[in-house]
C-alpha cells in the first residue's frame, strides 16, 4: 500500500518521496511500535524516532523531514504558496518496488530484485 505523503512535498529529494511513499506506511507502523523491527535498519531507524540518535540514511532523514513539516504545516495551510501535493514529483518518482526490497530486504542481501 503506497502513502499519501500529507505534506508540501518540495523539500524532499526524489529518493526520499520514493521511499516515503513506498515504505511510509511499513515505517509508521515502526515508528509507532505497532510492528517490531526485523532487520539492523529497522532498529537504527526506531532509535531515530525516540530521538536517540542522529539521522544518517536516506531513509531516516525523509522520516525526520516529514515529521518535521507536519508540526510546522498547519501553521501555514492558508498561505497563498501552499501546495500540499506537487503533481510533477507525484507522478515522477523512483521505482517503488525497487524502494520496498531495500527496506524489507534482510542485512546483506541489497542487491536489487530481479527484473
Amino acid at each position: 500500500m503506497e502513502m499519501v505523503v500529507d505534506v508540501n512535498t518540495d523539500i524532499f529529494t526524489k529518493e526520499e518521496l520514493a521511499f516515503l511513499k513506498a515504505c511510509g506506511c511499513w515505517a509508521t507502523a515502526l515508528a509507532d511500535g505497532e510492528i517490531e523491527p526485523i532487520t539492523e535498519v529497522h532498529v537504527e531507524f526506531v532509535k531515530v524516532c525516540k530521538g536517540e540518535k542522529e539521522t544518517e540514511t536516506v531513509w531516516e532523514k525523509a522520516w525526520w523531514k516529514l515529521q518535521e513539516r507536519r508540526k510546522i504545516e498547519p501553521e501555514y495551510k492558508n498561505t497563498p504558496q501552499y501546495d500540499p501535493v506537487d503533481p510533477f514529483l507525484a507522478s515522477h518518482s523512483l521505482d517503488s518496488d525497487y524502494m520496498r526490497y531495500f527496506w524489507l530486504a534482510e542485512p546483506g542481501t541489497r542487491a536489487p530484485p530481479p527484473a
